[in-house]
């Protein structure tokens, strides 16, 4: 009886050491458990960063694009304003070069006289005196 007691009690004691075991593996297995979820976490946020960071990067990056295309119309808008005032400046000076010239030949000394002399011909009043003939003799041209 007392074999039968000790061999029992053998076996309890090794059933409470492979239960003790086995609580142990799962113990472990379940703190592995968590440390791989810890790191698939981790590298789940590491990639959500890095996403966030992409597209941030891409959001600026289109900005920057978008700015200097702006910066471009810009440049040719006012390139061609500059274009089409510098055409009209220079369409205006060449008329009143033109207009000068034209100016310069149409009123020569003779045609001044004679418009002088339909103007006065034209003038219905005619005073006479000593001194009002005296202004039109300055008038006259002088005969050589």
């Amino acid at each position: 009886k007392n074999y039968e007691e000790v061999e029992t009690y053998k076996t309890r004691l090794r059933v409470e050491t492979e239960k003790e075991k086995v609580a142990r593996k799962q113990e472990e297995i379940l703190r592995l458990r968590a440390v791989i979820q810890a790191q698939k976490q981790a590298e789940v946020a590491t990639i959500n960063a890095e996403q966030i960071s992409n597209i941030s990067k891409i959001n600026s990056h289109r900005e920057i694009m978008q700015k200097e295309s702006q910066k471009m119309k810009e440049e040719i808008q006012n390139e061609i304003y500059l274009a089409h005032q510098q055409s009209l400046t220079d369409a205006e000076y060449y008329m009143i070069t033109k207009q000068a010239e034209a100016n310069q030949l149409k009123y020569t000394e003779n045609y001044l006289r004679y418009v002088l002399y339909t103007s006065l011909a034209n003038n219905t009043k005619i005073y006479f005196g000593e001194k009002i003939p005296a202004i039109f003799i300055d008038l006259l041209p002088e005969k050589s």
